[in-house]
């Protein structure tokens, strides 16, 4: 008959999940092969009391899924199975980062008989809690952030009541992933001393149900803020109208070349517009088309625009100089970045610049434009020259123009 019990010690309790199952085996409970450890529990067999000796393992390949960082080990192959057969231990199932060997011959060696080996089978284990606890924290940071708003600058300035959710989300995942990597790290510096810890902490249940609750909450509040914080998007192709993007109420091509005629020529156009909690109104847009002016001349390329109305004004200056930041980082490793002196009235702060970098399809020219309490980052790149394109002032002078009429072109 096949029962489940909640295990009372955490995964990465080596020792403490040892001891556990061979008690179990004395009672008269065989751990079960393949998927024995599913959802929190821990699936047996009844059968006749043994004195079976279980070991822990540290499996040696793990998928590398950075959206679920405690994915299941692999199988470990027929060679390494067979291996450990010979020493009469047999592979049953594997448990957090270990794969779980069994024996019932008392004459049979240990696996582990020098402490300082495996320790250094232990280093991959605590390399990987690391990368896993990274990217936890890394998601924790971007995922109210707002997408393009960069998340450094709002952290640290926009005020802590702001990001609350933020802050315990982090300090969830901190509490359900930091204490796995301060054990192992504790256990391999004993075994790297030469000091093989038989012993074993105390079973903690409750210590383990709160664990699996922590992660089964930073799991639930993640997806839950993904769909939740989820920008409207529309997708339009080459089905805006030059009519249809006049009713808009941010600046389009349209608005850059009033005497051509404009068809999008590309699936890839775009509006993205969503809120967040430093920024309640945030805009991306993205358009591809080909211009045709009445003297028969055309030219391609593409408009970006990004805005971002902030709660303060200081933190739509904070953008700003983040985003000149970011790309002057990029122009420095990737490509080259050019400061270009404006002067826009109106403009409570301006920056443009030149920037050739490999994470840019094309080089390209920016403004960066902060408007009260507004932030808006624009470049315009066309594929040939023409002697109607608009200068850099002359964007800037639009773009402030439209938010000086309370961003309704008229």
């Amino acid at each position: 008959m096949e029962v489940k019990r909640l295990p009372p010690c955490p995964d990465y309790d080596i020792r403490g999940t040892e001891h556990w199952l061979e008690e179990m085996a004395a009672k008269g409970f065989r751990l079960c092969r393949g998927h024995a450890f599913q959802y929190g529990f821990a699936y047996f067999v009844t059968e006749e009391p043994s004195q079976t000796r279980y070991r822990l393992v540290p499996a040696e390949k793990i998928p590398q899924r950075i959206a679920t960082p405690n994915a299941y080990p692999e199988e470990p192959d027929q060679e390494t199975i067979r291996f450990h057969a010979d020493f009469g231990w047999d592979y049953v199932t594997y448990r957090g980062q270990f794969w779980i060997f069994a024996c019932t011959d008392p004459q049979a060696p240990e696996l582990n008989t020098d402490p300082r080996v495996q320790a250094i089978a232990l280093e991959t284990v605590e390399k990987r809690l690391k990368v896993h606890l990274f990217w936890i924290l890394l998601y924790g940071l971007i995922m109210n952030s707002g997408h393009q708003l960069p998340f450094f600058e709002t952290l640290l300035w926009a005020g802590w009541y702001s990001h609350v959710p933020k802050l315990l989300f982090l300090l969830c995942a901190l509490l359900a992933w930091l204490p796995g990597l301060v054990h192992i790290i504790r256990f391999r510096k004993k075994l790297k001393q030469g000091i093989f810890p038989d012993e074993h902490t105390a079973h903690s249940p409750a210590k383990t149900y709160t664990l699996q609750l922590l992660r089964t909450g930073v799991f639930v509040i993640w997806i839950g803020a993904i769909i939740l914080l989820m920008p409207d998007y529309t997708k339009y192709g080459d089905e805006l109208t030059a009519a249809q993007a006049l009713e808009l109420s941010y600046i389009t091509a349209s608005d850059l070349f009033p005497e051509a005629e404009i068809t999008h020529i590309s699936s890839s156009n775009y509006i993205y517009e969503w809120d967040t909690d430093a920024a309640p109104a945030c805009l991306d847009l993205g358009e591809h088309f080909r211009l045709t002016f009445p003297d028969g001349t055309t030219v391609s390329g593409y408009w970006n625009l990004n805005r971002f109305e902030t709660d303060f004004a200081w933190i739509a200056g904070g953008y700003c100089r983040e985003a000149r930041f970011f790309d002057r980082l990029r122009g420095f490793f990737q490509g080259s970045f050019d400061s270009i002196p404006m002067n826009v009235e109106g403009a409570d702060w301006v920056g443009a610049y030149h920037i050739d970098s490999d994470y840019y399809k094309d080089p390209l020219d920016v403004i960066l434009i902060r408007k009260g309490n507004v932030a808006l980052e624009a470049s315009l790149h066309l594929f040939s020259e023409h002697p109607d394109a608009p200068s850099l002032e002359e964007i800037a002078a639009i773009l402030i123009a439209n938010e000086e009429d309370g961003g309704t072109k008229q």
